[in-house]
């Protein structure tokens, strides 16, 4: 059964070692509007805050700076913990999860867009 208006997407990763960071870029081919979700998930002991663009994720003396895409009506939400909806968590092994911090990026878009994320160490 194919969708009466599919999306085509495609996710290229590149990593720039004397910059420090990673570029994630989601291409996507669509068209009709859809709502669009990026989702980054964070270990259980990190914290994450906002910042410009983004989020600064810390663990310890390390930070890390997420830049999320920019488009028109994009949101973003920092999930712990959460049941409803059920996002936030990790799980190491069998009935057992702790918090952890997910990160959901959401924008509803059409036509054909890339948006890029950063990972800046």
């Amino acid at each position: 059964m194919r969708l009466a208006d599919p999306v085509m997407h495609r996710r290229r990763i590149t990593f720039d070692k004397l910059a420090r960071r990673v570029v994630i870029e989601d291409s996507l081919q669509m068209a009709a509007t859809h709502g669009i979700e990026l989702f980054f998930h964070c270990a259980d002991r990190c914290r994450v805050d906002p910042a410009p663009g983004g989020y600064a994720l810390n663990q310890g003396s390390k930070t890390l700076h997420l830049r999320l895409p920019q488009a028109e009506g994009a949101a973003s939400r920092v999930y712990c913990g959460s049941s409803a909806p059920i996002f936030g968590w990790v799980s190491r092994r069998f009935d057992e999860k702790r918090p952890a911090p997910t990160i959901a990026w959401r924008a509803r878009l059409a036509g054909e867009v890339v948006l890029r994320s950063e990972v800046i160490c």
